[in-house]
């Protein structure tokens, strides 16, 4: 009878065989270059407005002002109010980014696009440590590095990536713990301290991977290690400061009501009112799956169709334990959040890296099998040779457009090719990788090259025109009809100095002059000449986002600058005379 460790030896040997059709970087360094290709594919990102989400101003405003008041301690909204809703850790980050980097857009998303990098290379540890296959691990490295959702979420200064980026820390350490009964301070380091940092950056949800390990721990006592062997009270002590320490700090220097104003956020305003969404709910987070994991869910699905339910058993039935650790902490996730009152597939992502072990494992086990791997191949050059086609068109359409769009696309289909020639030679797993490469950077050249051409945002004139107002600190200028992204983003590009307050139309000339510059839209610009202000014209962004009908419409019309005028929506500083 050939023991279990026996197997596991003789599928890293088959492993390393049938790497040597791969080129000599594939085994074992290539999740490292594949997490190097990600940063660098993403890091034009981390300069760019057209990436801009809502939620950044939360962060970057709460960062901005714990340098400029010296108060690392509280949070506060950029109105001054403070902000409990979210821990301290994320605001650290960033605080510490400007500190290193100075305060720009740069330094706000740089953390969370390494988060992101630190997601990937976790995923492929996790995959090495419940299935000790190289093969596999590297795969969970592209299917996840090609996740829509994290290629979203690396690239803006939220805390879901750095939150995620700790689970997996947790889940990580609690895998070799349980798995392979290991001891090593190193492993309950990244179990307990990644759990207790996950609950310092986003809150309760970092508690999830010790209550979950050890409720596997009892549930599977004869496979896993047992509860008391994920037992080290040092790390745990060390642990509860970390995850606790901001909590008691806000609550001695602002009360009890900073603690429910968090738990709030966490608890009971999610869980309020009717509860029909929650068939929505389940919905919405089940589709998603398959759009974030696409292409991998399609090509899994139509592969696994014959048969589908004896290669899932089968598989189950090799890695039970693996299975239920995979599968359990998804379904814990998904319990949670389908009672949630407010909907966000995002909140789902810290299952995604787990997901991506499993179905790229699925996906490897299938394309051993021999004779599904023609048709994987096939799938993944039909993809690849239609982003070459794409990509040429993009390029043409530019020449009407922007030049931007034409060099994106000439980009895109050098990459591409290189993709297509180089690595479909080396087998499945080296087509494997060309179809995550391409999906990364296709996602990459629309939002460097092609969105900035349709989105455009007038933040940085009006900072640059307004710093010289702000030689003696800080100062804080009114705004009328002004979106409210563009304020926060006045804030950033003048590296702090400049405030926006955001006023009413109708509010008295003598309220508007307490501020040394009001930011106004055209609708506003008349009324302040008549009362005796001077007004600059500077920036502008287009009124409404661009359909497609209405890019082709740009792309065929004669007169382009007079069609980009009338979708124009400019903006004016007024300054008291």
């Amino acid at each position: 009878m050939i023991s279990k460790d026996e197997q596991q030896i003789r599928m890293l040997k088959t492993d390393r065989a049938l790497s040597r059709r791969d080129p000599a970087w594939f085994w074992p360094r290539a999740h490292l270059i594949l997490i190097a290709f990600y940063f660098l594919a993403l890091l034009p990102m981390t300069f760019d407005e057209a990436r801009y989400h809502g939620d950044e101003l939360f962060y970057t405003d709460g960062a901005i002002g714990m340098i400029q008041t010296g108060d690392y301690v509280t949070p506060y909204y950029s109105s001054g109010v403070t902000r409990f809703r979210k821990p301290v850790f994320a605001y650290w980050t960033i605080a510490a980014s400007y500190k290193l980097f100075g305060i720009s857009l740069f330094a706000s998303r740089i953390p969370f696009l390494l988060a992101g990098c630190l997601v990937i290379w976790f995923t492929y540890k996790i995959s090495f440590s419940l299935l000790r296959r190289e093969k596999e691990a590297v795969a969970a490295t592209v299917v996840i590095f090609s996740n829509i959702q994290l290629l979203t979420l690396s690239t803006r200064s939220t805390p879901d990536i750095l939150q995620c980026s700790f689970l997996m820390a947790g889940l990580y350490g609690f895998s070799n713990i349980l798995f392979h009964r290991s001891k090593t301070i190193l492993d309950y380091s990244y179990a307990y301290l990644g759990s207790a940092f996950a609950i310092a950056t986003k809150g309760l949800l970092g508690i999830f991977p010790v209550l979950f390990s050890f409720l596997l721990s009892l549930t599977r006592k004869h496979s896993l290690a047992r509860p008391k062997d994920l037992i080290n009270f040092k790390i745990i002590v060390i642990a509860a400061g970390v995850a606790l320490f901001w909590f008691f700090l806000i609550f001695f220097k602002h009360g009890l009501s900073s603690i429910t104003g968090f738990l709030g956020d966490q608890l009971t305003e999610r869980t309020s009112g009717s509860k029909l969404y929650v068939a929505e709910n389940i919905f919405s987070y089940l589709w998603a799956l398959i759009r974030h994991f696409f292409p991998w869910s399609i090509i899994l699905i139509l592969l696994a169709l014959p048969g589908a339910k004896d290669k899932i058993r089968k598989f189950v039935s090799a890695h039970k334990d693996a299975s239920i650790f995979i599968l359990g902490w998804y379904a814990i996730l998904f319990l949670v959040f389908i009672w949630a009152n407010i909907k966000r597939t995002r909140y789902l992502f810290p299952a995604y890296p787990l997901l991506a072990v499993m179905l790229s494992a699925m996906l490897v086990r299938i394309m051993d099998e021999g004779h599904r791997i023609e048709v994987i191949i096939k799938l993944q050059k039909i993809l690849l040779l239609t982003g070459l086609v794409g990509a040429a068109l993009l390029a043409a359409c530019g020449l009407f457009i922007d030049v931007r769009i034409v060099a994106g696309g000439a980009i895109l289909f050098v990459l591409t090719l290189f993709l297509y020639l180089t690595f479909f030679k080396q087998g499945y797993m080296g087509g494997l990788v060309a179809t995550g490469a391409f999906l990364v950077l296709l996602f990459s050249i629309f939002f460097t090259f092609v969105k900035p051409v349709f989105y455009v945002s007038p933040a940085r004139d009006i900072a640059r025109h307004l710093e010289p107002l702000a030689n003696q600190g800080p100062i804080e200028v009114g705004s009328i009809d002004y979106p409210r992204d563009f304020v926060h983003q006045v804030t950033l590009f003048s590296s702090g100095k400049i405030w926006v307050r955001t006023l009413r139309d109708d509010t008295a000339d003598s309220e508007l002059r307490k501020y040394p510059a009001i930011i106004l839209a055209e609708s506003s610009k008349d009324k302040l000449q008549k009362n005796g202000y001077q007004v600059v014209r500077c920036g502008y962004s287009y009124k409404e986002k661009w359909k497609p009908k209405e890019i082709l419409e740009y792309i065929t019309t004669s007169d382009k600058k007079q069609f980009l005028a009338s979708r124009k929506e400019t903006y004016y500083i007024a300054l008291p005379k």
